[in-house]
């Protein structure tokens, strides 16, 4: 057996187990995004795994509803490559110009994970504050 294959486990099913955390283990909290989101501002490095990196906003950040009931639009972006300090900056630009839905998202493109990507996803105005504070 090649040994990539790593004793014929896949790599999808390793990271599933990985993430199986109990739910207690799930929670997070406005601390724990803010240091989420200071570790993304100074991560400077291309976005890896390509898999995760390559996700398409849709995929997170649809119908992101404001504290007004205004939501997010649709979009069909991807992260891609970008430097989790980009995704920051390209969040506080789209703050700075109005485009509150955009800017959670790429706040959200931001994490790699889950539970922060979820907890900002439930909490867009409060993200929205986080980024005017951020960096």
């Amino acid at each position: 057996m090649k040994a990539s294959r790593r004793a014929g486990v896949p790599l999808g099913l390793v990271l599933a187990l990985a993430l199986a955390v109990p739910a207690a283990a799930q929670q997070v909290d406005r601390s724990q995004v803010v240091k989420h989101m200071n570790a993304a501002w100074h991560d400077r490095f291309r976005c890896m795994p390509v898999d995760f990196c390559s996700s398409y906003f849709d995929s997170f950040g649809v119908a992101i509803v404001f504290a007004d009931g205004t939501a997010s639009p649709f979009e069909h972006e991807q992260r891609g490559e970008t430097a989790g300090h980009n995704c920051i900056k390209l969040a506080k630009s789209y703050l700075a110009k109005g485009d509150r839905g955009r800017a959670v998202q790429w706040a959200i493109a931001s994490q790699t994970s889950v539970y922060v990507r979820d907890w900002m996803r439930e909490h867009p105005d409060e993200v929205l504050e986080l980024l005017r504070g951020c960096c």
